[in-house]
């Protein structure tokens, strides 16, 4: 079961990604029958703000010792030419070896690639950077046509418009977290994926959606 979840927050991060994560876990929506997350943003060192692609800086509530106990890390979209701290590495690769799921939002895909987490696996990322996590991670099998791919404890997603994860055993199918795009309309609309790919899917535009 999914209840600790946390944020890597490198520099330049993306703001806008890293919001996603905190929509979709920062808020408590019990009331609705979603399930209560314990959220933490881990940073190098807390006590110093971090550089988002933005213009402003993030303080993180946690160190990186905030991601050791989580159930899922997440890495929000940031610069695909990294740097990519090795600390932040080393938590994606302890977190895959003892059970724990990791998540990349975007461009975060590129960090996990660096981690050596998509060697072998299935992945996706926004259809801007696709060639090139492909070359770079030649490994990696880099799928344009998807939106997210689950490979085992590793998952990827083409971009904002689509985090999906199973919030519950990995093999007792449980509840479905989406969020599908940031909208605070309701209803339904089609999402169709950039690139000339031809998917288009049905999506809610309810955040923070429970499907059952």
């Amino acid at each position: 079961m999914v209840q600790v979840v946390a944020a890597l927050l490198a520099s330049r991060a993306a703001a806008f990604e890293l919001g996603v994560l905190a929509e979709v876990f920062g808020i408590d929506r019990t009331d609705d029958g979603v399930p209560a997350f314990d959220f933490r943003v881990c940073a190098l060192d807390p006590s110093r703000p971090v550089p988002t692609s933005s213009g402003f800086a993030v303080v993180a509530s946690h160190g990186l010792e905030g991601a050791a106990d989580a159930d899922l890390v997440a890495v929000p979209a940031g610069p695909a030419d990294g740097p990519f701290p090795e600390p932040f590495l080393t938590v994606l690769r302890d977190a895959v070896e003892r059970g724990a799921r990791v998540m990349s939002v975007c461009s975060g895909a590129f960090m996990l690639g660096a981690a050596g987490l998509l060697d072998g696996r299935r992945c996706a990322t926004h259809w801007r950077y696709a060639d090139a996590l492909a070359r770079r991670y030649p490994l990696a099998q880099v799928d344009l046509d998807v939106l997210y791919v689950e490979d085992g404890p590793v998952r990827t997603s083409a971009g904002t418009d689509q985090i999906r994860f199973d919030g519950g055993a990995a093999s007792v199918p449980s509840r479905d977290i989406r969020l599908d795009r940031i909208a605070f309309s309701r209803g339904r609309f089609a999402l169709e994926a950039p690139g000339g790919s031809g998917l288009t899917l049905p999506v809610q535009s309810e955040i923070g959606r429970v499907v059952e």
